[in-house]
């Protein structure tokens, strides 16, 4: 049994992703799971997924950082805005905390505020990552000032993590490797092996599927 858990919270998302996303884990999760969504409203969300209200209302994405401070054994996250195109079975074997590397960043020559990670997926166990989210409550708004969000904030803080291997998460606008940064398509990336397509990048990126 594992957890599979989403953040709504705010506008820009709604009940329509939230459905969306656990059909698509109930298509590609070949083992027994329970479904939450971390959420201030659940209107509209299937009756069959567990919601967790939200205490701490904070900006954006930095409401993921309060899944950390629950323990629902092992834990698989995903973003809102992504495509589950294969078998997630791939994704179950690590572990300590994983998440996503973005192999398509050539991170040595990018400037030093940069990162090559991505917390679109993540899986961890039990309370491991509470540090992450104890560190974060001391003093959210001067983090949530410093960093563009939790993957800047997770990377120059310091803390450990796993990465998956490469080629099983993609970017929509970016590909898979450093060899897509320096010769970009002038298509949108589609990979029929990858088994999430990560819709990051340009806004103009987002809706855009075939």
């Amino acid at each position: 049994m594992i957890s599979v858990i989403c953040v709504k919270s705010g506008s820009k998302y709604s009940s329509f992703d939230v459905n969306n996303l656990y059909n698509m884990i109930r298509k590609y999760l070949p083992i027994d799971f329970t479904f939450y969504c971390y959420t201030e409203d659940p209107a509209g969300i299937d009756p069959q997924i567990n919601i967790i209200p939200i205490e701490t209302l904070y900006e954006g994405v930095w409401n993921k950082l309060s899944l950390f401070n629950l323990d629902l054994g092992k834990t698989l996250y995903f973003d809102l805005d992504l495509i589950i195109q294969n078998d997630l079975t791939a994704l179950l074997d690590k572990q300590l905390f994983t998440l996503v590397k973005c192999y398509w960043k050539p991170l040595d020559e990018l400037e030093g505020w940069d990162h090559n990670i991505n917390s679109s997926v993540m899986l961890w166990h039990g309370d491991e990552n509470k540090e992450i989210y104890d560190r974060f409550v001391i003093m959210p708004d001067t983090y949530m000032r410093k960093y563009f969000g939790i993957d800047h904030f997770i990377y120059h803080e310091g803390f450990c993590y796993d990465t998956w291997s490469p080629g099983l998460i993609y970017s929509r606008g970016f590909g898979r490797f450093s060899s897509d940064w320096y010769n970009p398509s002038p298509d949108l990336y589609s990979h029929d092996d990858g088994v999430i397509c990560l819709f990051n990048g340009p806004k103009e990126l987002v809706g855009h599927w075939s």
